[in-house]
């Protein structure tokens, strides 16, 4: 198999760290013979590596919304000779029914549940890689393995850092307040506090206050914490205020927000925060950030996926497991990040 086929664009540069892509489908433990459900082809370097890893005697389904990337990665599969790969064009989140069922199926692009369709189509037994929503709130997510149960019931094995787009055909959700600031930059700020305290009208009022009187101060992390670790005990201690936001830049902030002010770090590394109004907020996040520490800075390990029946499949939250993990490790200091989409 030709890497450089799947994985450059035409005008040469590549669209993917092609060792993630390795990495994510080496958890999924595809074996000779086994069917699996791609959804989202992307550059098709994924669906080559599933199709020769099942082998002649397997079969990958690649769905994906995209007509022109299927078109052009049926092509490049039939000169590598991968006749046991079909690819079609549709609603990704209803899988492919006909083709069904299948030993694993793997997704490149963040729904805000795990759907039915793809349990439903699942074999016993079956694994399911996929990125998904961790809270309510915007942006909040990361990578789940599942197993499907002998009762078709899913169960969530394992959370690990991964982030990418949402899934294509699905509404933002989760955006409760939202303005542009003088230079058309986006802002905006995802909490269920504001759900609760008077919605769009008290968040444009913070968006506003942030836009004429924020300031940036250091912290509250230090070189070397993990950010990804403090964000997965964030997603699961869910403190008061907990608020998702960007503020006119295209890294999207988490930490702390009241009616009269915010505390809001980077996820980039967490070492800068975005504070405004009064000072509660900040003296907030830094208990949070102060227990964290207290619990041996625990990375995503310490996190349990819990699944739990709603309209259209299960939504996924993260939990403490009862013995909490120490110390995240050096590849959760920062998430695999494929935020472009389509570079699988």
């Amino acid at each position: 198999m030709s890497e450089d086929d799947f994985v450059r664009r035409q005008e040469g540069t590549q669209s993917t760290a092609a060792a993630v892509t390795a990495r994510l489908i080496d958890m999924l433990d595809v074996q000779m013979g086994m069917r699996v459900l791609e959804v989202g082809t992307g550059s098709g370097y994924s669906t080559a590596l599933l199709a020769e890893l099942v082998g002649p005697s397997g079969h990958v389904t690649s769905v994906d919304v995209d007509a022109e990337h299927v078109d052009r990665v049926a092509g490049l599969l039939a000169r590598q000779g991968a006749s046991h790969a079909t690819l079609t064009c549709g609603d990704v989140l209803a899988g492919a029914p006909d083709q069904a069922p299948f030993d694993r199926i793997i997704a490149w692009a963040t729904a805000t549940h795990l759907p039915a369709a793809w349990v439903e189509q699942s074999n016993p037994g079956a694994l399911i890689l996929a990125p998904v929503a961790l809270t309510s709130l915007a942006k909040v997510g990361g990578g789940l393995l599942a197993v499907v149960g002998e009762d078709g019931q899913p169960s969530g094995r394992s959370l690990f850092p991964v982030r990418y787009v949402e899934m294509p055909g699905v509404a933002a959700v989760g955006i409760d307040a939202s303005r542009k600031d003088d230079e058309g930059q986006a802002w905006w700020l995802s909490s269920e506090r504001l759900r609760a305290d008077g919605g769009a009208q008290s968040g444009e009022e913070l968006l506003e206050l942030m836009i004429r009187d924020g300031r940036q101060v250091a912290g509250p992390l230090v070189q070397r914490e993990s950010v990804v670790g403090l964000t997965g005990w964030l997603m699961a201690t869910r403190p008061a205020g907990l608020t998702t936001a960007a503020l006119g830049d295209t890294r999207w902030r988490i930490g702390i927000t009241t009616a009269d002010g915010a505390a809001l770090m980077s996820t980039f590394d967490g070492t800068d925060t975005a504070i405004a109004g009064d000072d509660a907020p900040a003296f907030a996040l830094a208990e949070v950030v102060q227990a964290w520490r207290d619990a041996g800075k625990p990375g995503l390990g310490a996190l349990e996926p819990v699944l739990s029946s709603t309209e259209g499949g299960w939504t996924v939250r993260a939990e403490l497991r009862p013995t909490v993990a120490p110390a995240a490790d050096a590849e959760e200091n920062g998430a695999v990040d494929a935020h472009a989409g389509h570079q699988h």
